[in-house]
């Protein structure tokens, strides 16, 4: 079993600097420095913004191989800056003799304060350096703040908040001012909700200004340096991060300058906000132009030929063009009879291609940020979580028969989301290698102490701690080790500053499954683009494919507050997901393979077993009892893999059964038989085969109980053929004598790759159901819904206590269980396994258990989802 020593990335070409691998990537922060002086002196003049601690030029780092390390592409600012200077000359290379020049620029800002274009292309081609460092690095990616971020107190939380606010109100004017240039240029690729949301977030920024008079509803002023600072870290995970995935160089040069491109204009709207919404809503379209948008896109074009005439006229393959905007769940096109594109040149069709790659590119990328500043500062802007008492955790571990592997994920506000889709584990897979590094590194250069810098409550740290074990096993580990996440003491290190706390926080939220879906999403959509528009021909321009790695991995961050509050909690009370009886190793800790056990063998101390010999010998019990019931569950997988799913029952063989009863049959009547012949007439007034018939007469008898006692039929074809038909979950226990909740749990595995069907009183979470069908005959344990993927979140509802279902079953892409739930009619996301009225459950009279009655609801709403369900004893019905 190998540590993971971070993220394989490619090797350095052309003029790439990095630093160190002993000191942390401080190059995002000292490119922030250098370029805040240039963007303060352009768009306001006077401003004094401090630029301190200038590092000295990165040296070229080694190249390193690591066990899992992937093809490498390679990466250079001159390649980035030509996609970003695209619009000056765009051509395709199949596509000879033709080309369009000064085309439109998406993301300039010249239009913004006093920045010159000689400005603007010296501001792009740095941030094309950093990002390029960036990605071509090894070395962890760490945020490095001013004085005000010193401390992990409430005050900096606020402050940081702010940040996050200024962010999104600058990704708001770039999606507008894109989006807007597409509605002029090519309305058919304009996307009208995020214009809409965008106009929105502007009109917003500038009546705040306008109802500025009131000084207290002001937030603090913020350092430039601080906000440059949280841009380029932000763009610097989501470049390595894109850089990772990516799977050809034409998409990852793409995507680099767009966020090269992204993050310059972010930074030089950011610095005066109010002024840059009023200038990006008076050179943006009309609110008369935006309404006639609106009007067409509820008409969404029919007409096959609207979107296909631009591989047509470009002389190229029709096999290979599709409608823009395959990618994903993304849809680009509407119906704009008035402002049609004119396709019947070449020229024409080229200008498509390249609005289609700028819109396909900028959207994913913005909608990116975008989540992620929501997770930062909080769904809700009404309501922010608490600065003091959070918890922020993800945990992959591997469950299940087939040992699927599963990501859940809870953000500050309760929401939890997750998915066991083994391709979004896989990509998530980077963003945990990145935070992994980076928080290792941080607890091996950490030596300050916390300070307060006053008596005041809001400037004392609030105690945020990080938590994490991360291992990445090889093919021949994983055959031999636990499918658990292993048996690894976690580690810990205390966050001391809240520029320690960011640099943890951007990454961790990244393993987020909804962000690795619009990331996912993301890339797709441009490698659909890059397909349709540059066909891939020859083997060095086929789709880079990674190995998938397999690993295991918990990351908590919390702080004081809530750690205390989650360890006054009783062994059956709903608590946080690092907390929960999904944590580590906690459904193989039982005394039984299908139970639930409260041992906990997270010790993140492991040096204190020496001290404490009762605590290390309590450890070792721990893990061998998960050893033992880790072996009879793969013994119980290999028995249950001779079964055969059919549509009414489970079809599984008996030969030795049978064996045995036809040999007692056999010896019963061929000893009848002997015993009349031999007594024959010994014994006066005695027929000797009266005897015979008797043993004849127990032999049928025999085979009529051996028949009826553990199915209700049994055709006398299957039983001469050594096979039984179960058609329900006590039958098929009794015949293979496989405990019940071993029984159900597999066949909820098997449920998308069988066709039985179900019935009877315990059913309710199988999908295919049948008057007729296999019974499911008992109730479902605790045990048998995690295990099967099935977690139960406890919500405050109108009605009392609730628990709502996060449905993880095997090859899940995502769901989710949001902290806040308002209820709409005919909304399919509303549709949730539930139980209502917790509190109101019947007890079960054997186990003195609630038996939890569930249902599919489509009408239920909750205001706060308290954690996960806690009693491992619970019964489902």
């Amino acid at each position: 079993m190998a540590q993971a020593s971070g993220l394989p990335f490619p090797a350095v070409t052309g003029n790439v600097k990095t630093k160190n691998l002993a000191a942390p990537v401080q190059f995002v922060t000292e490119k922030s420095r250098q370029l805040l002086a240039s963007i303060s002196e352009l768009v306001t003049p006077g401003s004094n913004s401090s630029s301190s601690n200038q590092s000295t030029t990165p040296t070229p780092q080694e190249d390193d191989t690591h066990h899992n390390e992937r093809p490498r592409l390679t990466v250079t600012e001159e390649e980035v800056l030509q996609h970003i200077n695209a619009h000056k000359k765009f051509r395709l290379p199949d596509v000879e003799g033709v080309e369009v020049a000064d085309l439109p620029s998406f993301d300039e800002f010249t239009q913004y304060g006093k920045v010159t274009d000689d400005s603007q292309r010296e501001l792009w081609s740095k941030e094309v350096s950093r990002l390029v460092s960036v990605v071509t690095s090894r070395d962890p990616l760490t945020f490095c703040g001013s004085q005000d971020l010193a401390v992990d107190s409430i005050k900096a939380y606020e402050t940081f908040t702010n940040l996050a606010d200024r962010f999104l109100q600058a990704l708001g004017i770039v999606s507008y001012d894109g989006e807007c240039l597409l509605a002029e240029h090519d309305p058919d690729l304009c996307q009208v909700g995020p214009l809409e949301r965008s106009r929105v977030t502007l009109s917003f920024i500038c009546n705040k200004e306008e109802d500025g008079d009131n000084d207290d509803d002001d937030p603090p002023a913020i350092r430039l340096e601080d906000l440059f600072a949280f841009i380029d870290h932000c763009t610097a995970v989501l470049a390595r991060i894109l850089y990772a995935h990516a799977e050809s160089k034409e998409a990852a040069h793409r995507m680099l300058s767009h966020v090269a491109k992204i993050s310059a204009k972010a930074k030089v709207v950011s610095v005066n906000p109010e002024d840059s919404a009023r200038i990006s809503i008076d050179t943006g379209i009309s609110e008369a132009e935006l309404a006639a948008l609106h009007k067409s896109s509820e008409n969404p074009r029919r007409n096959a030929d609207a979107g296909q005439g631009w591989w047509a006229a470009l002389g190229l393959d029709a096999g290979v063009a599709a409608t823009p905007g395959r990618g994903g769940d993304w849809s680009f096109g509407h119906d704009a009879p008035d402002r049609t594109l004119d396709l019947s040149s070449k020229k024409g069709a080229l200008r498509h291609v390249y609005f289609s790659q700028c819109a396909v590119s900028r959207f994913g990328l913005i909608e990116v940020l975008m989540h992620i500043i929501v997770r930062v500062r909080g769904s809700s802007r009404l309501v922010r979580a608490s600065y003091s008492s959070h918890e922020i955790s993800a945990i992959v571990y591997t469950t299940g028969f087939g040992s699927f592997q599963t990501l859940v994920f809870q953000d500050r506000d309760n929401n939890f989301d997750g998915s066991s889709d083994q391709a979004m584990v896989d990509s998530a897979s980077h963003a945990f290698g990145l935070l992994n590094d980076t928080v290792r590194h941080i607890k091996e250069t950490s030596t300050r102490a916390a300070v307060s810098s006053g008596n005041d409550s809001e400037e004392e740290s609030v105690g945020n701690q990080m938590t994490w074990a991360y291992v990445v096993y090889g093919d021949s580990e994983l055959k031999e080790k636990s499918s658990t996440i292993g048996l690894l003491a976690q580690e810990r290190v205390d966050l001391r500053s809240m520029s320690d706390v960011i640099s943890v926080l951007v990454p961790l939220l990244f393993v987020s499954p909804m962000l690795v879906r619009h990331v996912n999403m993301a890339l797709e959509a441009v490698s659909a683009v890059e397909q349709q528009y540059v066909p891939q021909q020859g083997p060095d321009k086929k789709p880079r494919r990674d190995p998938p790695p397999r690993y295991a991995a918990s990351f908590c961050l919390d702080t004081r507050e809530h750690r205390d509050a989650q360890s006054r909690l009783g062994e059956k009370d709903s608590k946080s997901l690092s907390h929960s009886l999904i944590r580590r190793n906690g459904l193989f800790s039982g005394k039984g393979v299908t139970q639930i056990g409260r041992v906990n063998t997270d010790i993140a101390d492991p040096s204190g077993w020496g001290r404490d010999r009762r605590a290390a010998e309590e450890r070792k019990a721990a893990v061998a009892q998960i050893h033992k019931n880790q072996a009879e569950l793969d013994a119980a997988k290999e028995i249950m893999k001779t079964w055969v799913l059919e549509e009414k029952g489970v079809m599984v063989t008996c030969k030795l059964y049978v064996s045995a009863i036809m040999a007692a049959c056999t010896l019963l009547t061929v000893g009848g038989i002997v015993v009349g012949i031999t007594v024959g007439e010994r014994i006066s007034g005695v027929d000797p085969f009266n005897i015979t018939t008797y043993c004849w007469v127990l032999a049928a008898f025999l085979v009529l109980v051996a028949k009826s006692v553990r199915v209700h039929e049994w055709p006398w074809n299957d039983f001469l053929r050594g096979r039984v038909l179960c058609k329900s979950v006590s039958e098929l226990s009794s015949v293979t004598g496989m405990h019940a909740q071993l029984i159900i749990a597999y066949l909820l595995e098997c449920e998308d790759t069988s066709f039985l069907e179900t019935r009877g009183p315990f059913h309710i979470v199988f999908p295919r159901k049948a008057d007729d069908g296999f019974s499911i005959d008992e109730p479902l344990s605790m045990w048998t819904l995690l295990l099967s993927g099935l977690i139960m979140i406890e919500v405050e509802s109108s009605v009392g206590p609730s628990l709502v279902c996060l449905d993880l079953r095997k090859g899940t892409n995502h769901s989710e269980v949001k902290s806040r739930h308002a209820a709409r009619s005919g909304d399919p996301n509303s549709l949730f396994l539930c139980c209502v009225r917790l509190q109101d459950q019947s007890i079960d009279i054997y186990s003195n258990e609630p038996r939890a009655r569930l249902a599919y609801a489509n009408g239920m709403s909750w205001s706060r989802a308290v954690g996960v369900y806690g009693n491992n004893k619970a019964v489902f019905v």
